[in-house]
């Protein structure tokens, strides 16, 4: 599953999937590796010129990849470039206002024993659509991100599909 969580001028789209972050032009000639080669209507916007620059500064760190004609941030690398302070992930979002709460099932040493994952709103458990970062209201159009700290545990226990996860405790790390 794919969502646009945004599209700049020049036919440049920000796209998020269950892996990562991509960027891909639509225009022929056009590459994302390097800001000189990014559509001049798009380095004419403050929006994307800090895109084309944050995009081009993270291939040189090696916090983003190429792959078939896109730029890719794996979910992996999202608190890196966040501790330097590059708001690349984060530009089209709002943050989650969504409580993550934490239940299970059966005991803890047993076969059947797993952790539970919902989201709330209040008291109010709310349904979400989970892109692995990023998460939609079913039926409104507002992509809010979690946090990192969320993030780092759903790397680490390898869930990036729904917003519930039924997962064996010895997957789930502090």
């Amino acid at each position: 599953m794919t969502s646009t969580l945004q599209r700049l001028s020049g036919g440049v789209a920000v796209e998020a999937d269950n892996v990562g972050l991509s960027f891909w032009c639509g225009q022929t000639g056009c590459s994302l590796d390097d800001t000189k080669h990014w559509p001049p209507e798009a380095l004419a916007t403050p929006i994307g010129l800090r895109t084309a620059i944050q995009v081009e500064q993270c291939l040189e760190m090696g916090l983003a990849h190429q792959s078939e004609g896109r730029v890719c941030i794996d979910y992996a690398d999202f608190a890196d470039i966040h501790s330097l302070n590059l708001e690349l992930t984060r530009a089209w979002t709002e943050w989650s206002p969504f409580l993550l709460q934490i239940d299970r099932t059966s005991d803890i040493g047993r076969r059947d024993f797993r952790y539970q994952y919902r989201f709330r709103l209040g008291a109010n458990e709310v349904p979400l659509e989970r892109l692995g970062y990023y998460v939609r209201r079913l039926n409104a159009e507002v992509i809010y991100h979690l946090d990192d700290a969320l993030e780092a545990r759903n790397v680490a226990d390898g869930q990036h599909e729904g917003q519930r996860g039924d997962r064996p405790h010895a997957r789930l790390r502090h």
